[in-house]
């Protein structure tokens, strides 16, 4: 949390948050809906990836394919990282509305308690949005150009230099980083749509507002 340091002060009782504020235009339910899509795919991924493994083929022999193969485990991570990260997004924004102007919130579990304004109950911190949103497109973004570098150099091999004895195999890995493209394509035209769902507020200081309602002298 030392990235979103400068986000926060400190306050009686723990800490403000002070950073930019983030709104998405979909409920609660529309994010929880999201973060199980990508769950769904994502699991089909890690066996996908797994799979690809332990195949004993000439092309995962062959560094400039085993690499960007190998590499996949970071999306496939970050990606179960902001799914969770969205999930548990889509709960707080179901939450009925607090009693009071103030409600507390947890950075992680061993922060300590952080107030928000009831006012922006249903927005999302800097945080909130960049361990989320950002990070599954990216992520899915990132798994695509992988998977597809893997599948286009695997047919290279699987039509040039594959002997008759380890084209199954050869086609299984290829069929098998296939998959994972066309998964990690899907998610990330989701994931666009989701990201493409929020909007940063900037809150005007209280200088601002009040000049904001002047009108300039002649």
């Amino acid at each position: 949390m030392k990235k979103y340091g400068k986000d926060y002060r400190k306050a009686a009782g723990g800490y403000e948050y002070t950073g930019n504020w983030y709104k998405s235009t979909l409920t609660g339910d529309d994010l929880k809906r999201a973060a199980r899509f990508f769950g769904i795919c994502l699991a089909v991924m890690s066996v996908q990836f797994v799979l690809g493994l332990s195949l004993n083929n000439a092309g995962s022999r062959i560094l400039w394919i085993l690499l960007p193969f190998v590499a996949l485990f970071l999306p496939l991570l970050y990606g179960w990282m902001g799914s969770v990260k969205l999930y548990r997004i889509g709960k707080r924004l179901e939450k009925p509305p607090r009693t009071g102007n103030v409600s507390t919130d947890s950075a992680t579990s061993k922060d300590p308690q952080v107030q928000i304004p009831e006012a922006h109950r249903s927005h999302l911190r800097r945080s909130e949005y960049e361990q989320s949103f950002r990070r599954l497109l990216r992520s899915f973004v990132a798994g695509a150009v992988l998977a597809n570098a893997v599948f286009l150099a695997d047919i290279l091999v699987l039509v040039g230099g594959a002997t008759p004895g380890s084209v199954a195999s050869e086609a299984v890995f290829a069929g098998n980083a296939a998959v994972l493209a066309v998964l990690n394509l899907l998610c990330a035209a989701k994931s666009w749509k989701v990201h493409a769902s929020v909007r940063e507020e900037k809150e005007m200081s209280a200088t601002e507002g009040q000049n904001k309602g002047k009108v300039p002298k002649s």
